[in-house]
């Protein structure tokens, strides 16, 4: 398998598990990806063989990011531009997706869909983490002795 049919797996598999949008930042894609990635045992023999590794200094996936461009030029994913954060919307139908990934092996397919619901679990995560860094001090009062 290559590195584009990797990533075009994980795209129909957060497809079929999610539906044709993600608003979602880069970094915040990549990071997400990584941590689902190495959290998916059964995958990380085909994500070795396919090169796919995270710069955590940039917080990025060269491979993810080869992967993505792949997508782009194949017409599977769009990329739209938004002041607020960039939208990823992938260009399958859910059940062309679905079709598409009952084509691998069952094993393949229950790691991708498990990479997917991963995937989504780390950007939840990730927010979560962030809203709570955000979030201003609490107020205490001196006690009045």
């Amino acid at each position: 398998m290559t590195r584009a049919e990797f990533v075009h797996h994980f795209l129909m598999a957060v497809r079929v598990i999610h539906g044709p949008d993600l608003h979602i930042k880069t970094q915040e894609l990549h990071t997400a990806f990584w941590h689902a990635l190495e959290q998916t045992p059964a995958l990380h023999d085909l994500r070795d063989a396919c090169e796919l590794d995270f710069d955590p200094l940039y917080g990025i996936s060269a491979g993810l990011d080869q992967g993505m461009a792949d997508a782009r030029r194949d017409l599977l994913l769009e990329t739209v531009l938004s002041p607020t954060a960039p939208r990823y919307r992938i260009r399958f139908d859910g059940a062309e997706a679905r079709t598409h990934l009952h084509t691998l092996p069952r094993p393949l397919q229950v790691a991708f869909y498990e990479l997917a619901g991963r995937f989504f679990l780390a950007v939840a995560a990730d927010r979560m983490a962030r809203l709570s860094i955000c979030r201003p001090p609490e107020v205490r009062w001196p006690s009045s002795r």
